[in-house]
């Protein structure tokens, strides 16, 4: 089983490219996947739209993220579980894939718990206390219920949206896609984005070592540093490939399991 992470510029650019290949790995190599989605382009647009304004936030570490306060949740609800999880599943079906649309929500696929405070620097550069939102963290992934529904469907497209017993919660889907292919001992691990992967200076970083990954976190941007980061947690706890790679590409998935990109490696 293979999770692949798709958003941004690569789900508005390519997104019939990539359900493209994924259908034809399907048919002639008969894998499994699930496709985790994000969304934040969307998100902001009909945000906006209600007259509201998208919230981020950026960690001591670097790590920039959605702040979602109660009627942004209304919207990420909107967009994810329904406007990008069912085009992508319709694109899905109609190439004959036995596939389904859901989120982290339905069934208690996906549970966790509203983060309570996070650190954040200000405009100043001060670290600064505040209150997290509706954004949650993971706590629990019923695999069982997931491997069963792999049994019956060929794709499983999955929005970032968990449950808890307060509220439906939305998670950041890079973190969403790891904590998956973690629990699920995916064989791939496959983070599409519109670059060749991990660039420094301009540079192709085709292997990421363990060793040097600290070092890389300081030198690339806001978006790509929580792709390497989740990257990194999904490899040390088994997954056995994880590739960040070119989604704007012909056959994307194939290239990167054949690890075109930026692959993470052991010591």
């Amino acid at each position: 089983m293979i999770v692949v992470k798709i958003g941004g510029r690569t789900l508005q650019s390519n997104l019939e490219g990539i359900v493209d290949n994924i259908s034809k790995l399907v048919e002639e190599k008969k894998e499994k996947f699930i496709i985790v989605h994000g969304g934040g382009q969307e998100i902001d647009e009909y945000t906006r739209k209600m007259n509201l304004e998208p919230k981020y936030v950026v960690s001591p570490s670097g790590i920039r993220s959605r702040l979602t306060d109660k009627e942004e949740l209304k919207v990420v609800i909107m967009v994810l579980a329904g406007l990008i999880n069912k085009n992508i599943t319709h694109e899905l079906l109609k190439r004959n894939m036995a596939a389904i649309g859901l989120t982290g929500l339905d069934a208690k696929l996906v549970e966790g718990k509203k983060r309570d405070k996070i650190i954040v620097i200000d405009d100043r550069g001060r670290k600064r206390l505040v209150d997290a939102g509706y954004t949650g963290r993971i706590d629990k992934i019923n695999k069982d219920y997931i491997a069963k529904m792999l049994e019956i469907f060929n794709v499983i497209v999955l929005s970032p949206i968990i449950y808890s017993d307060d509220s439906p919660l939305n998670t950041d889907a890079d973190y969403f896609a790891s904590r998956i292919a973690c629990e699920l001992q995916a064989d791939a691990l496959i983070y599409l984005t519109d670059v060749d992967g991990v660039l420094i200076n301009g540079v192709l970083q085709s292997k990421i070592a363990l060793s040097i990954a600290s070092d890389i976190l300081n030198k690339i941007g806001p978006g790509m540093n929580r792709k390497v980061m989740h990257a990194i947690e999904a490899y040390k706890c088994g997954v056995k490939k994880v590739v960040i790679s070119n989604g704007l590409i012909s056959d994307p998935v194939e290239k990167a399991l054949r690890e075109q990109g930026s692959v993470i490696t052991g010591d």
